[in-house]
């Protein structure tokens, strides 16, 4: 099991700390586990992938102040991380803190519902729900429930010094965030000719599926998947990626270039069939 988590930091304060601890949790039982995070330095007892600069998160945070669109900044760092994430190919992406200035949501969100790809999100605050404030409650506010607008908590955390954007940001966030399924897809990726379906982990054969074809994974069990189509069973998970990675190499797909060419490797008596197709 392959597992992304993102959080705006990693190793120290609460959620640094879940993550690292989680991060441990999952390679003591066999699997993989990387922390991506936005600021400071990362725990060195876990691997961590940075997302953006310390610039960066300055940057994000002038332009949060002046503008309060906290969470839609950062988008060159942003695309670079999520092609780095193409390139990992986590079975489950697990969200922590989003906000901090480090990360854009929308680009995120997204990325996340084009790949449907498994999502785990931990609510430490409550900023995922509103269109401004990470605690609602010291105020009393209850207008996340239908929709922010007229933030009492403007000047709070993320701070905008101006513009209250919070009708804005509820509804993007709204629109945008991941669907948070049980199932999701994958493709076949063999070398072999087909991939085995079993019964059970290392049960018996029931069928097989070819390379390219497009599955649906409803849980994972160690290095094994069980999907329910096209068919049900049990596949071994390090034959699924997240792309459809089948090429198909045709005659069709070959160039020709017309000219005069010069003949060599055939000897003197020897005779060089022309003929009037490849094959």
């Amino acid at each position: 099991m392959r597992i992304l988590q993102i959080n705006s930091v990693c190793g120290y304060g609460s959620t640094g700390r879940i993550t690292a601890d989680l991060c441990q949790a999952v390679k003591a039982d066999g699997g993989k586990c990387v922390v991506a995070y936005g600021r400071k330095a990362a725990a060195q007892e876990v691997q961590a992938v940075p997302i953006g600069s310390a610039a960066g998160v300055v940057l994000h945070g002038i332009l949060s102040r002046l503008t309060d669109r906290h969470g839609f900044y950062s988008t060159a760092a942003t695309k670079r991380f999520l092609s780095w994430v193409d390139g990992f190919q986590p079975d489950m992406i697990h969200l922590h803190n989003i906000h901090g200035y480090y990360l854009n949501i929308e680009l995120l969100f997204r990325y996340l519902k084009e790949k449907g790809l498994p999502v785990v999100w931990t609510l430490h605050d409550c900023w995922p729900v509103t269109g401004h404030c990470a605690y609602f409650y010291s105020v009393g506010c209850t207008r996340w429930k239908s929709g922010c607008h007229d933030c009492p908590q403007r000047k709070a955390y993320p701070t905008s010094l101006f513009a209250d954007q919070s009708v804005w940001n509820y509804q993007v966030q709204e629109n945008t965030k991941p669907v948070i399924t049980s199932t999701y897809t994958r493709y076949v990726n063999t070398n072999r000719l087909n991939l085995n379906v079993r019964n059970a982990p290392n049960g018996s054969v029931i069928g097989s599926l070819k390379k390219g074809t497009q599955v649906t994974v409803a849980e994972t069990n160690g290095s094994w998947s069980r999907i329910t189509s096209p068919v049900s069973g049990w596949v071994s998970s390090s034959y699924l990626a997240i792309n459809n990675a089948t090429s198909i190499n045709s005659s069709s797909s070959t160039k020709y270039i017309t000219g005069r060419y010069k003949v060599t490797g055939v000897s003197k008596n020897s005779v060089l069939c022309v003929r009037t197709g490849p094959g």
